[in-house]
């Protein structure tokens, strides 16, 4: 049986555990949430770029396209 004394030092134990645990789900989630906004972000970047920089396609001959080989792609 558990005197008071042991009694009362497993309750601060388990108060500083409980408090521990908190501030790492906090540090968790604060820290999810920043790489969510970063990967949102940078997708939103990188849509914008393509969709705003590829408003257009236009077809090219085979000759047009050799022209711009070099020769490493040979």
């Amino acid at each position: 049986m558990e005197n008071s004394k042991t009694a009362k030092a497993n309750e601060k134990i388990a108060e500083k555990a409980a408090g521990t645990y908190e501030k790492i789900e906090e540090a968790v989630v604060s820290g999810y949430n920043k790489i969510e906004e970063v990967v949102v972000g940078g997708y939103n970047k990188i849509e914008k770029a393509v969709v705003g920089g590829y408003t257009k396609i236009e077809a090219v001959s085979y000759t047009h396209l050799r022209a711009h080989e070099t020769s490493q792609d040979l």
